[in-house]
């Protein structure tokens, strides 16, 4: 039910490091939140968009572009020179407004209404997203990393 996200990042990334054959690449797109200084955290607000984002699209727990960066490079064989992580925030965040913008035409209006309570959620998490990006929380990076030869 709802998304396909990976709970267990660490887990995917090894996975990920394990089917890849030695020189392959691998490269993902990912929603994040915004990269941490050492020893701090997201603020209270911060936190409240994210959760409840995660509660509207059924997600799991946020992590950084930095924290994809140290996935790749602790141990699971990706050459730790070889890993890029690109935010492309400022090109995918227009599509939000424009989603919105589209959802408050009459006819979206009426087919959310008979969707139900799930797509009623879905159209929360739009708002939710606009007022992530807009407060510099959300993030969405391009990551790519060569797997090294064995």
């Amino acid at each position: 039910r709802g998304s396909r996200a990976v709970p267990d990042k660490r887990q995917f990334v090894s996975e990920l490091a394990r089917v890849c054959k030695p020189g392959g690449r691998i490269i993902i797109v990912a929603w994040c939140h915004r990269d941490l200084e050492p020893d701090k955290r997201l603020g209270r607000v911060e936190r409240a968009v994210l959760g409840a984002i995660n509660y509207c699209y059924y997600l799991p727990k946020w992590c950084s572009g930095a924290d994809y960066r140290s996935l790749f490079g602790n141990p699971p064989g990706f050459a730790s020179s070889k890993i890029v992580v690109e935010d492309w925030t400022r090109n995918i965040a227009p599509f939000w407004p424009a989603v919105f913008r589209s959802a408050l035409r009459w006819r979206s209006l009426r087919g959310l209404m008979r969707t139900g309570i799930r797509t009623a959620r879905g159209a929360v998490a739009i708002l939710l997203m606009i007022v992530g990006y807009r407060i510099g929380t959300v993030k969405f990076v391009a990551v790519a990393a060569n797997r090294e030869f064995s």
